[in-house]
Formats: C-alpha cells, sequence, structure tokens
C-alpha cells in the first residue's frame, strides 16, 4: 500500500490490520494516526476497549517502517 501525509488531514488514519494478537493482550487493529504533529502506530484492543501506543514519530516513514517490520509487509510512503 502506498501512504501518503494527505491520509492524515481531517482526522484519517490508515488501518494496517485488524487481526494484529500480542499474547497476553489479545487481538486488535493496527493503525497509523496523526496526534500532536507526530505519528503515531497504536493498537485498539477488542477485549477490554483500550489502547496501546507502539511506536511514535514526527516522521511518516519511520512509522510505516516499524509497522513493516511487525506485520512483515512492504508499505511505502509517497513524496
Amino acid at each position: 500500500m502506498i501512504i501518503k501525509e494527505s491520509n492524515f488531514e481531517n482526522g484519517g488514519e490508515v488501518d494496517f490490520t485488524a487481526r494484529y494478537k500480542e499474547h497476553g493482550k489479545g487481538e486488535g487493529r493496527m493503525s497509523l494516526r496523526k496526534k500532536d504533529g507526530s505519528y503515531e502506530v497504536y493498537v485498539h484492543w477488542f477485549k477490554g476497549n483500550t489502547e496501546t501506543t507502539l511506536c511514535t514519530s514526527p516522521k511518516l516513514n519511520v512509522c510505516v517502517g516499524f509497522a513493516n517490520t511487525i506485520l512483515g509487509t512492504d508499505d511505502t510512503v509517497e513524496g
């Protein structure tokens, strides 16, 4: 998938997967959002309706690279 900075205008997010699993926490949706001027990879856990931030950076490519490493994907940043 090609991710653009414009995806995050007006509160937009990019979902990486709806089936992220972590031992002891269960299953959740891993997404990317822009928050307070930085990009943030986070998981919304289905059980308990909580969130965990996995990576925060002012650079979009850092967060996309982090998610690629965790998920084994090859998403890229346009521009």
